[in-house]
């Protein structure tokens, strides 16, 4: 879809390049003309990609969001669309679009990448390569500067790796108290998948140190303003559960 975009953006330009000569029109028309479509261009790729985004980040709808980018995806696009099935809970799938060599990675998309291979390889209780990704983050945000959004991912992600690997009332205590401390300074910054994430690992702190009213609280939060996010499903088993005892 991007390469046909950028073939009428050509198509377009030379459109009005003859459109100018016939009209016996100056360089300076030309050249003021093709800034205005080139610009208009950039301003549409971008609104279009906001609004897909949107599907995922605001409406919690991953499906919707695969969809969206068809069957054949840009390289640029590989790395949102593992970091969809991830959303679904289908780390296979994520991790087989991570480990493709064409997928394309730059900017910040490149400590996006191991984050996500962080997260996957957690939940799959891969430790060593889960810390091999702990590794790389920790000299990639030591070596650049990220907005506030990405700050916030990159500190829970890494207190998070930190919290696995002693899980104690302790320490879930101490997590907990950074989770809501960081949450609390970001929150304005959040899209809503970031904030349900946030609140079902919360939960699970919660409960892990006994507060299970809190728990409860924070998974029916999930529960409401999920959507389609694979941790809804686990917050509605864990209601029932939690209610039960």
């Amino acid at each position: 879809m991007r390469y046909l975009g950028f073939l009428y953006l050509c198509i377009l330009l030379v459109v009005n390049i003859i459109f100018w000569i016939a009209l016996d029109g100056g360089i300076v028309h030309i050249a003021i003309s093709s800034v205005v479509i080139v610009i208009g261009y950039i301003a549409i790729i971008f609104y279009i990609d906001a609004r897909r985004m949107d599907v995922l980040d605001r409406e919690c709808d991953p499906e919707r969001y695969i969809e969206l980018l068809g069957k054949k995806p840009s390289k640029g696009d590989k790395l949102n669309i593992a970091l969809a099935y991830s959303c679904l809970g289908q780390d296979d799938a994520a991790l087989a679009i991570l480990q493709d060599a064409d997928i394309a990675l730059y900017g910040h998309g490149l400590i996006h990448y191991h984050l996500l291979l962080l997260c996957i390889y957690m939940e799959k209780k891969n430790i060593e390569a889960a810390t091999q990704e702990y590794e790389k983050i920790i000299r990639l945000k030591g070596g650049s500067s990220f907005g506030p959004v990405m700050v916030f991912s990159i500190d829970i992600v890494i207190l998070d790796y930190h919290y696995r690997q002693n899980e104690t009332s302790d320490t879930a205590k101490l997590f907990l108290e950074q989770l809501r401390f960081l949450y609390n300074v970001h929150k304005k910054c959040l899209r809503r998948r970031q904030k349900v994430f946030t609140w079902f690992l919360i939960a699970e702190l919660l409960e892990k140190i006994g507060d299970i009213n809190g728990a409860l609280v924070q998974h029916e939060k999930v529960a409401t303003k999920g959507n389609k996010l694979y941790v809804v499903k686990l917050s509605q088993n864990k209601i029932a559960e939690l209610q039960n005892k």
